[in-house]
């Protein structure tokens, strides 16, 4: 993109003004430096899509104020008359009334035109935001509200439509997918449609043209197919536009060789073309797309498998939670009573008062569950509460930290909605303090800590934005995963049982996430794999054998064995469910099923079906389970 040409420079403006930056991991679990807005500024002229396509002179000067970018996008030989012709052209395509803040917007704008002037390309961390933003939770609930300020008529200006919508928390809900738009963009240069292109496992084309009734016609039907596949790239190309007829020469074959007739619909595979129809049959138009998505996204062989408990529980996938509130006055004196012991100049005068006090008067006014808090938090009682958390866990011993994160654990458990951004902020440095490997494999890791630990995080787990900050590869979830494998595997029975718990949450928000595809938690085959064997390790202690001493009486006996049994019962129900939900429909099922061959796994899973003779659920669960993993 170098040259003697005229130089291209693209302008980048925050349209959030700084929120985005400030807000960004609350709300979305990852760090966001901007909401952008780009504009191409070349011969004097800063040249931008909103209302409409604009023209400023001098650059800079535009209501967006002082761009905080200024990028270099190399320089052009199309002269200044052959450009603003080009502009000109473009209007009907990129009309008012066309912008979406997602999926049409301004960068779609600035990446097509600076195509059209030397092949390039705007930066991909710019041209991909919408998609990444959507891929969270916070991006699912915003969508539907971005969609209605956008829907069918000429929407707010973007910024306008952004600072309306940074401020507002993510509900626990997720919105359906036909609550979505279409994934419906335009191309009007080579260089964009090869940029779809090879950004895409699978595309669809349609060749058009204004003048063609057969387009008009049948353009509604591609529009709906794009409504209903959002897997796949659709793309409108009109090859009287701009750019559109050297697409349609495409004089090196690339593209599929030239286009002859209108509409046109070709289907590419990971950019080269598997298929082709033309005219206005709507019909075939859908049948070709249906072959598109099995050639590029084919059924996983589970689909076909008769399992109908593992089904049953995938639509039950609720995390385990432990929202018991204990004596409050009895754990501030617990507290006090550590700080007491405290020697260290390093503890705060603050904290003790913070903890012991104002989140104990805090946690007291707190209602039982499903009723929501009504009392307004206390101005800076959460920022305190995070300071006095860190510096805690700095002064005082292993042994002393467990009533420090139960306070969390009770305010996730009540107020979870409201914490959540406060807790997301300090959760990556709790964790990486209590599952410190030296830590966790050490005497000071005695069992109080690790329960309470435990519970912790099995209380975040329901609420979207910590479990992306909990198991997203970005946030914790090295630490978490070290958490619940060690607990897993402990000797003793009552930890395994809520680490078996732990594990059901996390697996079943692996499956949520996975079935959504957003790609912003783990699930990869290293990850599946390490914890499938920890799960079937696990699975395979558990037992309904008890050693009862012999002086305890008759009955007693019988009582602490049936009691015995239903938490043995429980566990395995729980590995069970686990192993079978992170193996079902897995991406990575022939590493799986290797891993768990080597290991014994079919036979461990059925040594345990005798346990529930008296359950038929969870035994048929098991042999589900044995399926999946033989």
């Amino acid at each position: 993109m170098s040259g003697t040409g005229t130089p291209i420079e693209l302008y980048v403006y925050d349209l959030s003004n700084g929120m985005a930056k400030s807000f960004g991991r609350a709300l979305t679990g990852t760090d966001i430096e901007g909401i952008w807005h780009t504009s191409l500024v070349l011969f004097g002229m800063e040249v931008f899509y909103g209302q409409g396509i604009s023209i400023i002179s001098p650059p800079g000067t535009t209501h967006h104020g002082t761009p905080l970018k200024r990028l270099s996008m190399g320089t052009t030989e199309v002269d200044r008359q052959t450009f603003l012709e080009y502009i000109e052209s473009m209007k009907d395509i990129y009309r008012a009334e066309a912008y979406h803040l997602l999926d049409f917007n301004c960068n779609s704008f600035t990446n097509d035109v600076l195509g059209f002037l030397n092949g390039g390309t705007i930066p991909d961390d710019i041209r991909n935001l919408p998609r990444d933003i959507l891929a969270t939770p916070f991006g699912q609930q915003m969508r539907p509200m971005i969609d209605q300020l956008f829907s069918g008529r000429s929407g707010p200006p973007a910024q306008t439509a952004v600072e309306s919508l940074m401020p507002q928390l993510p509900a626990s809900s997720t919105p359906s997918n036909s609550s979505l738009s279409s994934n419906l963009q335009i191309s009007t240069s080579p260089s964009s449609l090869r940029s779809i292109l090879q950004s895409s496992d699978a595309a669809a084309v349609m060749y058009t043209s204004a003048s063609c009734p057969p387009c008009v016609a049948v353009r509604p039907a591609f529009e709906e197919l794009a409504r209903t596949h959002p897997k796949i790239a659709f793309v409108l190309c009109e090859i009287g536009v701009a750019g559109g007829q050297e697409i349609a020469a495409d004089s090196t074959g690339e593209f599929g060789g030239p286009v002859k007739a209108t509409p046109t619909f070709r289907f590419y595979l990971k950019g080269a073309v598997v298929g082709e129809c033309k005219g206005g049959d709507a019909v075939e138009l859908k049948t070709q797309v249906g072959m598109l998505v099995l050639q590029a996204f084919p059924p996983h062989p589970h689909e076909n498998l008769p399992l109908p408990a593992l089904r049953k529980l995938c639509k039950a996938l609720g995390p385990v939670t432990y929202p018991t509130v204990p004596a409050l006055p009895s754990l501030s004196t617990k507290l006090s009573s550590f700080f007491t012991d405290c020697t260290s100049p390093s503890l705060a005068e603050s904290t003790p008062t913070t903890l012991t006090k104002r989140v104990i008067a805090y946690l007291a006014t707190l209602p039982t569950p499903p009723a929501a808090p009504t009392t307004p938090l206390s101005p800076g009682l959460v920022d305190a509460w995070k300071s006095a958390t860190l510096n805690a866990l700095a002064v005082l011993p292993p042994a002393s930290w467990f009533p420090v994160l139960d306070l969390w654990r009770i305010g996730l458990a009540r107020d979870g909605a409201r914490l959540a951004p406060a807790f997301a902020g300090i959760l990556p440095s709790l964790l990486s303090t209590v599952a410190n490997p030296a830590l966790l494999d050490s005497p000071d890791m005695i069992k109080p800590l690790l329960l309470t630990t435990l519970r912790l995080v099995s209380n975040a787990l329901p609420i979207d934005t910590l479990v992306i900050a909990l198991l997203s590869p970005a946030g914790a979830v090295q630490d978490t995963t070290r958490l619940v494998v060690r607990a897993l595997l402990d000797a003793d029975k009552s930890v395994r049982s809520v680490g078996a718990g732990l594990a059901w949450s996390i697996v079943g928000r692996v499956w949520q996430h996975r079935k959504k595809e957003d790609g912003e938690i783990v699930g990869g085959e290293e990850w599946e794999v390490e914890i499938a064997c920890a799960i079937l390790e696990a699975l395979g202690r558990e037992d309904e054998s008890v050693e009862v001493g012999m002086k305890l009486s008759h009955s007693l006996q019988v009582v602490v064995t049936v009691a015995h049994k239903k938490s043995s019962l429980l566990a395995v129900h729980r590995l069970a469910a686990s192993l079978g939900l992170l193996a079902l429909e897995s991406p990575n099922t022939t590493a799986l099923v290797e891993i768990m061959g080597a290991l014994d796994g079919p036979s461990v899973v059925e040594s345990k079906v005798p346990m529930c003779a008296d359950n038929k659920e969870v035994e048929a669960l098991l042999k589900e389970v044995k399926v999946l993993l033989s």
